[in-house]
């Protein structure tokens, strides 16, 4: 994939095994190998520019907690261990407020120094 970086198919195996891991425990079976069918759209869609990349660029928020702050959600309540999903939701809430407009608002530029006469 175009941009991709060489440790972007151990990130997806790991998030998607997780996510199976919080659907399993839910009593859910989805019935497919969701990294390989992440990858499949990934490269199917790699000359989009992502709809987070995009809510960044824009100042808005992204869609980060309906995708893994959700699996975060589930798997806490059904007692799952999910790091790696955690782990981003926590990277792309810390990108949104590094985003002018949200979150925290930049520092002031510094005072410059008075004069000496």
């Amino acid at each position: 994939m175009p941009g991709q970086c060489h440790e972007t198919p151990k990130l997806v195996a790991q998030v998607t095994r997780e996510v199976g891991r919080v659907a399993a425990a839910k009593g859910i079976h989805i019935g497919l190998d969701l990294a390989r069918h992440a990858v499949a759209v990934a490269r199917a869609t790699a000359g989009n520019r992502s709809s987070m990349l995009q809510d960044l660029d824009a100042g808005h928020a992204t869609e980060i907690e309906a995708l893994c702050g959700a699996v975060v959600s589930e798997a806490r309540r059904a007692r799952v261990p999910v790091p790696v999903n955690a782990r981003l939701a926590h990277r792309v809430r810390a990108l949104e407020r590094l985003v002018p407009g949200r979150g925290a608002p930049p520092p002031a530029p510094p005072t410059p120094p008075e004069p000496t006469p």
